[in-house]
């Protein structure tokens, strides 16, 4: 989608991301909002919450929709603000992807 010239093509592919996102994003939110919107498995951060949230970052801003999600919102903000994450993202070198 990024490299794309065709602007019919990329227009067809953006379509199909989006609908592919929503449709992620409503079963992610019940996942979330199942067990308590705080993580996505148990009450501890673990590779579900960190893998998703990364997942979520690297779309691209017009793809991403997810702050139309409050659970998912909740879980993405949890694990950005664990301590380590945190101090990652805040040190972190800035890259394009």
């Amino acid at each position: 989608m990024y490299f794309e010239e065709d602007r019919d093509k990329k227009a067809e592919m953006k379509k199909t991301a989006e609908d592919k996102m929503t449709a992620f994003l409503e079963n992610l939110s019940k996942i979330a909002e199942q067990n308590g919107s705080k993580y996505l498995v148990g009450k501890s951060f673990t590779w579900a919450d960190f893998v998703v949230v990364h997942f979520i970052t690297q779309l691209d801003d017009e793809v991403k929709s997810y702050t139309n999600y409050p659970s998912v919102m909740s879980v993405f903000d949890n694990v950005l603000n664990e301590p380590k994450i945190k101090d990652w993202m805040e040190k972190r070198p800035i890259t394009p992807y």
